[in-house]
């Protein structure tokens, strides 16, 4: 890996983190100072579940795209990386695990399909979570834009080659 791609990889790999409601809150404490965001996590913590299971983080439900498709582009990526996801505990199409599987792809050096995964399905789930979070007048809308904001910095920062 390079030092480019640790740079863009180690952002989704900590909004993995505060996207997997099941990990303890201190590991969130980390992923949260990392991304250098306002305040404490233990402020939002419980807004950021209620509100989130709210909008849902399953990529598929969230972005109304179709379910089957979705796990069987995830299926393929992951086959692409050499991943087996069956021994995880989280379901692939999940937005936790679409940021490691995208930050794998980065530090595999898989740059088109790192791509595909941010337009494709972490993007998209980004303008259904605004939308949401705007009209219910949200205090964690600023979270959403700044996955946003790094995720475009991830299409940004790739090389255009591979």
């Amino acid at each position: 890996m390079t030092e480019i791609s640790l740079e863009v990889a180690l952002p989704l790999i900590a909004w993995s983190r505060l996207w997997n409601f099941e990990i303890p809150e201190a590991d969130a404490e980390d992923a949260w100072q990392q991304l250098d965001l306002p305040h404490q996590y233990g402020e939002y913590a419980s807004e950021i579940f209620s509100t989130f299971a709210l909008v849902g983080t399953d990529i598929a439900i969230a972005t109304n795209q179709n379910a089957e498709q979705v796990n069987t582009h995830l299926a393929a990526s992951c086959e692409q990386l050499d991943l087996d996801w069956t021994v995880v505990p989280l379901p692939a199409q999940q937005l936790s695990a679409i940021c490691e599987i995208t930050a794998y792809a980065i530090e595999r050096e898989e740059n088109v399909l790192a791509r595909d995964l941010v337009k494709t399905h972490l993007l998209p789930w980004c303008e259904v979570a605004e939308r949401l979070l705007s009209r219910e007048e949200s205090a964690l809308v600023f979270m959403v834009d700044d996955f946003a904001q790094d995720l475009v910095n991830v299409v940004d920062h790739l090389p255009s080659e591979t």
